[in-house]
């Protein structure tokens, strides 16, 4: 039989907490969705004022004391050093997705990607195009890169930008460093992050393509390359223009293929 205090028990989720407080806190930010403590600079909420100080302190001040020995890398608080010390480098994930492979560090991960992926819930939509988010950061950050068109972390090297700075990061590394640490063992070729290794394993050699054209029928194994499809193909839309001789194309990356083959630049 359960010993733990039936007060600090939540009647939602059976989480065991440690005090009155913590559930309190608990139910309003997990179950309620309230978050009340919100940052100036970067609009994000929080349930706790400890947790915005911890957010201000560690993303905006960029004061982070805790150093790992094997990585160099810094985080704000020892607890983060362990968590990242168990993910990274003892590759340790406890919580386990039972609907697909993934596994996770800590059990409100685990609970948030079931909710999104498996669940399909997605409780903030975007005004601006009613694409919907499981959580608001997610939204919020949509509407600023693609809506607001704000990129603020730039490449020295090539000058492309990026709305987070970990997604310049592997850009960094996988394009300009060439570093790909997952490889294919079916044919070798060789990713910069894992869920590229599993989107191309699940597109390429399990034939696995979820996302159908209605108009002629293609499928795609993602979303992004179906809307890409639609908009250069079905509408027509090629934003991409060569500056020598003014063709069009529907990605970037095509029209650097054109420079490089045509013009030799």
């Amino acid at each position: 039989m359960d010993n733990s205090d039936v007060s600090t028990q939540c009647d939602t989720c059976d989480k065991v907490v440690s005090s009155k407080c913590y559930l309190n806190i608990h139910i309003s930010s997990v179950h309620e969705k309230l978050r009340r403590h919100s940052c100036d600079t970067c609009d994000r909420v929080f349930a706790r004022d400890f947790t915005l100080r911890q957010h201000i302190s560690a993303i905006h001040e960029k004061i982070k004391p805790a150093k790992c020995k094997l990585c160099n890398k810094h985080l704000s608080s020892p607890q983060y050093l362990k968590m990242h010390i168990k993910a990274v480098h003892e590759k340790l994930r406890d919580f386990s997705c039972d609907g697909c492979p993934k596994s996770f560090t800590q059990e409100t991960s685990l609970k948030i990607h079931i909710a999104a992926v498996h669940e399909k819930i997605k409780d903030f939509a975007c005004d601006a195009c009613e694409k919907r988010f499981s959580q608001q950061i997610h939204l919020k950050h949509h509407i600023k890169t693609v809506h607001e068109k704000i990129k603020d972390f730039a490449c020295d090297a090539c000058k492309k930008s990026f709305g987070r700075q970990d997604n310049l990061k592997r850009h960094i590394k996988t394009v300009h460093e060439k570093i790909k640490d997952f490889a294919c063992d079916a044919c070798k070729k060789s990713f910069g992050c894992q869920g590229d290794l599993k989107q191309h394993i699940k597109t390429v050699h399990e034939k696995i393509k979820d996302f159908a054209c209605d108009a002629c029928k293609k499928t795609f194994g993602q979303q992004g390359g179906l809307k890409i499809h639609i908009k250069t193909v079905h509408e027509k839309i090629k934003d991409f223009v060569c500056d020598t001789c003014d063709k069009q194309f529907g990605q970037a990356g095509a029209l650097k293929i054109h420079l490089q083959s045509i013009h030799g630049h």
